[in-house]
């Protein structure tokens, strides 16, 4: 696994990865325990970390920005610190989204023009406990 320079694209830390030999710390998943491995030599510089839904979790995040980084990521929905409100597939219709928002970080979950429903947990925007539903309208 690795991380590299989202411009020129050079490789700037990397790791291997050895399958099941591969043990994090206790309590802690082994997304998490990567990224934050990889990130260390970056902590403090106020960089942007971005990665998939292998890696991302709510805790990484939150550790993330504490470390002085942020974080853009897609998130499984299956994570348990995802609410059940925001994983309902029935809820949503094609282009319809809903924001989550807690003190560090902002849950995006839709529905873009096909059924497959994407969360996105970015780590950028302050903002207060609050659950707002919009619908984009189509264009004609």
């Amino acid at each position: 696994m690795m991380i590299c320079d989202s411009k020129s694209g050079y490789m700037l830390n990397a790791m291997p990865y050895l399958g099941k030999k591969t043990k994090p710390p206790d309590a802690v998943a082994l997304g998490h325990y990567v990224t934050m491995e990889l990130c260390k030599p970056y902590f403090g510089s106020k960089r942007n970390i971005t990665g998939d839904n292998w890696f991302t979790s709510v805790p990484l995040v939150k550790k993330l920005l504490e470390k002085g980084s942020t974080y853009v990521g897609t998130i499984r929905k299956n994570k348990e610190e995802i609410p059940e409100e925001m994983t309902d597939k029935t809820r949503f219709k094609p282009k319809q989204c809903a924001f989550l928002f807690d003190d560090s970080t902002t849950l995006l979950t839709g529905v873009a023009q096909t059924s497959h429903q994407k969360n996105l947990l970015p780590s950028f925007h302050q903002c207060i406990d609050t659950l707002i539903f919009m619908k984009r309208e189509s264009r004609k």
